[in-house]
């Protein structure tokens, strides 16, 4: 059954019945509301399962029940509108009840991102007037889209995230330029579809997000797509197997096996028109020559943005994963003295930074575009691995990650880092149980979960198990960001030296990890050389 198809196949089934229902008070029932909404069908309540917490008791004003609190007749049918893991069990209590299976349908994971990618367009402040004018220069662009092609391929993209949003558009730009396609993405965030003013993840995200084969349905687009969705749908071939975990997120670490997810690429995506308007935006800084891009990861971003309540998993993340600020004044003040300044990217930082060796970008001067203009010219990204250094992955600049969180994950979001490039440091992983640090080979064993299943990623599972062990992370010292940092500078200014010593220590660093890769085809890791002085100072790294 093709896309339009699945559409008529719901209106089919509302016509068949005096009264709907639906099954379901989640993210799938949710989205068929919004496209039954539209289609003028009515929605005679929500219905969930017998002990089920009801958090609302009513959408939309339509109340939500529990289902022995429902009393059916004939002519009701009902939408099971849950993931398919669920539906079985579900339709087994409904048709215990007396429901015919004739009455009952069941919304699939294929069907729901139909609903998406429909809503997402055609709902989106609903407006189906064409004027002539508009009519016949719609027709012209659609054809020459079209060109010699059968049809247009339209994904659901991932917008939930910056972080997922900006490597998917890099894997697009680097891996996924078929010629003979056309595809279209449709940018499911957060955001009511109903009202998206392409705001989320990032504003300019959406200029960027296209190419001669590609694009993305933003601001200026919008009731173009609008008239093809509504006039022309036997053309668009909703690409429902399409996913972020599978296509670009499980692809990605399956490229890092294979040694082909680096961005050695310069300027996969162009700021020409904007390049005034960022070096304007930079002298308002202070910024008049060099500078970094520096990340410390905190809770900020995430309680501002994230819709959900804290969890345990995401409590755990934060103590794993979160750093702070003020631990790199030292590289700052180091690089001021050398006349590179020091620019904090990200936005809605929790804490607040007021000292002349770090420009506070983040809290005082951010602006969507001068997320990409930092990135695009900031000498080396130094910082904590987070959603905000995808921006850099569209020109091969120098990364220095700091604080890394694990030494493995999987399933997960992966930047294509480049050994040669890039450099590394790591928590230290002090064990409650041992009363020491943990070696290499003891983290990497606990770290062997690839094969489990996880609540928000692989990686927050890792940290999940740190917990239960008792692992106690280490952030790294002033010290030891300043010594990585003079170590990239070293590099860039062509004054780096090793000694045999060093190299023999990063050798036996990678003696031990990359057999553990080589049989864990789904394992995802940081494929960048190990900082000098860090290695040096860490025995536990190379044993």
């Amino acid at each position: 059954m093709d896309y339009l198809e699945r559409l008529k196949s719901i209106a089919a089934f509302c016509m068949q019945h005096d009264r709907i229902f639906i099954y379901g008070a989640g993210e799938y029932a949710q989205w068929l509301a919004w496209y039954l909404g539209e289609e003028k069908q009515s929605i005679a309540g929500y219905i969930v399962s017998d002990g089920e917490y009801i958090g609302k008791p009513s959408i939309d004003g339509v109340a939500v029940c529990h289902l022995s609190e429902v009393e059916f007749s004939d002519g009701d049918g009902i939408f099971v509108a849950l993931s398919e893991k669920w539906q079985r069990k579900v339709c087994d209590s409904l048709l215990a009840k007396g429901i015919h299976s004739t009455d009952l349908y069941c919304i699939g994971d294929p069907l729901f991102v139909v609903l998406q990618t429909w809503c997402a367009v055609v709902c989106n402040r609903r407006e189906e007037r064409f004027s002539e004018s508009e009519t016949s220069c719609y027709e012209a662009k659609f054809h020459a889209i079209l060109g010699g092609h059968q049809h247009i391929e339209v994904k659901r993209g991932f917008g939930y995230s910056i972080g997922g949003a900006l490597l998917e558009l890099f894997c697009q730009k680097k891996y996924d330029m078929a010629e003979h396609a056309y595809t279209l993405y449709v940018i499911a965030t957060k955001e009511d579809p109903r009202k998206n003013y392409f705001l989320q993840p990032n504003a300019y995200f959406y200029n960027v997000f296209d190419d001669k084969n590609f694009c993305c349905v933003r601001e200026d687009n919008l009731k173009f797509w609008k008239y093809i969705f509504l006039h022309h749908p036997e053309k668009l071939a909703v690409h429902t197997d399409y996913g972020y975990v599978t296509d670009v997120m499980e692809k990605s670490i399956e490229r890092m096996h294979q040694g082909e997810f680096r961005n050695t690429e310069d300027g996969l995506i162009r700021l020409d028109k904007d390049e005034k308007s960022g070096r304007a935006a930079l002298e308002k800084m202070g910024v008049h020559g060099d500078f970094i891009a520096i990340y410390a990861r905190d809770d900020g971003y995430y309680k501002k943005t994230w819709c959900a309540p804290m969890d345990e998993p995401l409590r755990i993340m934060d103590l794993y994963r979160n750093s702070d600020i003020r631990t790199f004044l030292s590289a700052a003040e180091f690089l001021k003295d050398r006349g590179i300044a020091s620019v904090r990217v990200g936005s809605f930082p929790a804490s607040t930074l007021q000292v002349d060796a770090i420009v506070d970008y983040a809290k005082d001067f951010h602006s969507d575009f001068m997320d990409f203009y930092l990135a695009k010219h900031c000498k080396f990204f130094l910082g904590d691995h987070s959603g905000v250094i995808f921006f850099q992955v569209f020109w091969s600049k120098p990364m220095v990650m700091i604080n890394l969180p694990n030494i493995t994950g999987y399933a997960d979001g992966s930047f294509p880092f480049v050994r040669e490039r890039d450099l590394a440091i790591y928590h230290k992983f002090w064990s409650k149980e041992k009363n020491r640090l943990l070696n290499l080979s003891e983290i990497l064993e606990i770290e062997d979960l690839s094969d489990q299943p996880y609540a928000y990623s692989g990686n927050v599972r890792v940290m999940e198990e740190y917990d239960k062990c008792g692992i106690v992370p280490i952030p790294n010292t002033p010290e030891e960001i300043r010594a990585v940092t003079q170590e990239m500078l070293e590099r860039l200014d062509g004054k780096l030296s090793y000694t045999e010593e060093d190299e023999m220590l990063q050798s036996k660093f990678w003696a031990i990890l990359e057999p553990y890769l080589k049989t864990r085809p789904r394992v995802l890791w940081y494929d960048a050389r190990v900082g000098r002085d860090f290695l040096r100072e860490n025995p536990w790294m190379t044993c």
